[in-house]
């Protein structure tokens, strides 16, 4: 087989864990796989980044994030599947957001991971009065196809510890300065137990009151719609109802919202006994793990480059 004729079939494959095998099998195909021509022929022919897996975060006598692979695949910079003393909060175009807790927990700071190559960003203290309700990453460049980021923006949403207000902050990668708070909102004191979505070009978060939170056992459908003035409103489409979706005999009554994926259907969901992820356009659900404490789960999507260490993504 010539050259060209393994860089047509390897540049077809979406499964990462057969490239990792074919970059083993020889140094040629080795060569041929961390080629940039390469890479960048793989990015145009499949655009949009495989799932690679889903990070969540276990609460218990200790904080670890954890790795599920979707694939059989799991990133070698993740050793056992595993990341200590850290707690992600947001996940988007190969960039986990988290917080890393220092000296036996007793200081915490903001850091972005980049799981395919290892590389880790530990973000300055921005605000003492503040404490850090909900965190975004997100990519700083309008109109990009996402499959190469490598600079990044941080929202963080904080409450004033002594007013009550909340405001927000924006870190960029490129200054490696926060900037300057919004206008303070007095909201009370809420709580952010869920992960944000973006619709538009707007960041949404999930404020809960109350001890309750984000527990449901219907889930209310709402989709943006035109009105005939040309007025925009959230108008709701369905209702579901979570229990009957999930296995007879697990907990329904303790059904939790803990995620979903951009673009697609999927939600996820957890139980008093497991995680589960609930197709919403086929009514079906799956069963990923038994549940560990898991508060959010985030899918993790990414090119990956198959050398023998952390050393890149596609």
């Amino acid at each position: 087989m010539n050259s060209s004729t393994r860089s047509s079939s390897a540049s077809r494959q979406t499964s990462p864990a057969l490239l990792v095998r074919l970059s083993i099998l020889s140094k040629s195909w080795d060569r041929l796989l961390s080629d940039p021509a390469f890479r960048h022929r793989y990015r145009k022919l499949h655009q949009k980044a495989p799932t690679l897996g889903f990070h969540y975060s276990e609460y218990s006598t200790e904080i670890v994030t954890s790795f599920i692979p979707a694939t059989g695949f799991c990133p070698p910079c993740i050793p056992n599947y595993k990341l200590a003393d850290f707690a992600v909060s947001d996940c988007r175009h190969g960039h986990v957001l988290g917080r890393a807790f220092l000296f036996d927990f007793v200081h915490m700071q903001l850091m972005v991971w980049n799981p395919m190559t290892g590389h880790h960003t530990h973000l300055k203290s921005f605000d003492d009065s503040l404490i850090c309700m909900g965190e975004a990453v997100l990519c700083p460049v309008e109109s990009c196809d996402h499959a190469t980021c490598h600079d990044f923006h941080v929202i963080c949403i904080g409450i004033n510890k002594e007013e009550g207000t909340t405001t927000a902050y924006v870190y960029s990668s490129q200054s490696d300065e926060w900037s300057t708070p919004t206008p303070r909102l007095q909201l009370d004191w809420c709580n952010i137990q869920m992960h944000n979505v973006i619709v538009g070009s707007a960041l949404y978060f999930l404020l809960t009151y109350g001890p309750h939170g984000t527990q449901i056992l219907n889930l209310y459908l709402w989709t943006m719609k035109s009105g005939p003035d040309g007025s925009v409103a959230w108008t709701q489409d369905r209702v579901i109802d979570l229990a009957a979706l999930l296995p007879v005999g697990d907990l329904v009554s303790e059904v939790r919202l803990i995620g979903s994926m951009k673009g697609t259907d999927i939600i996820f969901a957890s139980t008093a006994l497991s995680i589960y992820s609930i197709d919403l356009k086929l009514l079906k659900s799956k069963k990923l793990r038994e549940q560990q404490n898991c508060r959010d789960i985030f899918p993790f999507m990414s090119f990956y480059n198959p050398l023998g260490s952390c050393r890149g993504r596609l």
